[in-house]
């Protein structure tokens, strides 16, 4: 789904995921995929309210799927190399990452 063939207050929500993430133009395009792809949508929402719960600054959370990491499912790859793999595995994979972390935390 493309954020212009959503409605008003999604696309501002995407919109400003995507801004927060610094996305280039290519990287919205592949990130989003095909019209119709909501699943992808729905897994952007989570991995973005996921990083807000480990990270509340805005900017460390945005950054955060720049950064290359070393622990699986990463293998010194970033977030938003893994998310953009061309299938819905690679936000999972990202979403369950997130949420061992935050666990993590939680267990400290």
């Amino acid at each position: 789904m493309h954020l212009r063939n959503l409605d008003g207050s999604s696309s501002n929500l995407f919109t400003r995921i995507t801004e927060q993430w610094s996305l280039t133009a290519l990287q919205r395009e592949r990130l989003f995929g095909n019209p119709g792809e909501v699943a992808r949508m729905c897994h952007v929402l989570e991995i973005y309210c996921a990083l807000r719960a480990l990270f509340p600054d805005p900017t460390i959370a945005g950054g955060w799927i720049h950064l290359r990491h070393m622990e699986p499912p990463f293998d010194g790859r970033r977030a938003i190399d893994v998310m953009m793999d061309g299938n819905i595995d690679g936000f999972r994979q990202v979403i369950r990452y997130l949420n061992s972390q935050g666990q993590s935390t939680i267990a400290r």
